[in-house]
Parts: structure tokens; sequence; C-alpha cells
């Protein structure tokens, strides 16, 4: 069990892995696609439940990080993976990048050098969407990284493993993420 911001106590007995998986498709859905700003004051009654729903993920996320900035789940295997991907949520469902809870989640990202092309695909994406040209030579370390681990084909895989499609697109998504702050990125 580990404490959370407010207080609480957080048991994921499987390490945060059980669960996780549904939570990570919801925060994949809120954090992939661009909702106008200002969707929780809309009129009508559908902009009203969506605003509602994203604001309500966004307290519940910021109700789970744990004191030294991180979420829980798939750390070990994704070291930084999740905290990023949770930090990324938080700026695109409208929270300031300078908000303390971004800002401890980028503190500890700083201690997690990701492993694996999902974890770097995901900081990128927080990296990039926080706009701070001031992190721009910490996500260039990042692409770099990443684009050694692109196999032959110009595909990404697990390391060890077979190229796929999904960790294409996370790395694709963490490249576009970067050019937007400044790094120069792979053209292939």
């Amino acid at each position: 069990m580990r404490k959370t911001i407010d207080g609480e106590l957080c048991r994921c007995g499987d390490g945060g892995q059980g669960a996780f998986p549904w939570t990570f498709l919801l925060l994949c859905l809120l954090g992939f696609f661009d909702l106008p700003s200002g969707l929780a004051a809309q009129d009508a009654p559908a902009g009203r439940s969506v605003g509602k729903a994203v604001a309500d993920g966004r307290e519940w996320l910021l109700s789970r990080q744990l004191l030294d900035g991180s979420w829980e789940g798939w750390s070990a295997k994704y070291p930084g993976g999740v905290t990023a991907l949770c930090a990324y949520t938080l700026i695109k469902s409208g929270l300031p990048p300078k908000h303390p809870a971004v800002q401890r989640a980028l503190a500890h990202l700083r201690t997690q050098f990701p492993t694996k092309t999902y974890s770097a695909g995901t900081l990128l994406l927080v990296l990039g969407a926080t706009a701070d040209p001031e992190l721009e030579d910490w996500a260039a370390e990042v692409a770099e990284q990443l684009d050694d681990w692109r196999r032959p084909r110009g595909l990404y895989g697990y390391p060890g493993g077979n190229a796929d499609l999904s960790n294409a697109l996370f790395a694709a998504l963490g490249f576009r993420a970067a050019a937007e702050l400044g790094v120069k990125v792979p053209s292939k």
C-alpha cells in the first residue's frame, strides 16, 4: 500500500496491473482526443455530460497521484509510462502544465528513463503537451533513444521481440509531440 497525494492508501495487490488495462484505455481515450476548451460550460446536454466525465476523470487521477509524483501500475515493466500517460491526460483534460500535480509528475519522470517504446512515447507526449521549450533537450534525449530502438524496416517493438503496430503508434505519436516542441526527429 502506498499513500496518494490526498492521503488515501492505494492498494493494488497485483502491482496495479489487474484493473489497470481498463484505466489505461480510458486514459488513452481522454488523452489522445483533443476536447474543445470550455466543453463543460457548453449548453448542449451531451457537452455537459462529456465535460463532467472529463472533470470527474481528472479529479480521479489527481486523487490517485502518489506522494512521489507517480501513479501506481506497470512501473516495473514500463518505467515512467503510466505516470507520463496520466500527466499527459491531465494536461489534455485542461489542467495547466504548471499545475503542481503535473510538475510533481515531471520531477518523478526525470528519475525514470524509459526502457521501452510505450514509456518513451508517452514521455514525449507529456513533454510536448507542456509546450515548454525548456524541456526540449530532455525530449531530444528521449527521441534519440527511441530512434535507436527502431527496427530495420522502420517499425518499433518490444525489446528483443517482433515489431508491432501498437509500438509504432506510440513511437509516431511521441515523435510528433517532440517535433512540436522543436526537436529534430527522424523523417522515416
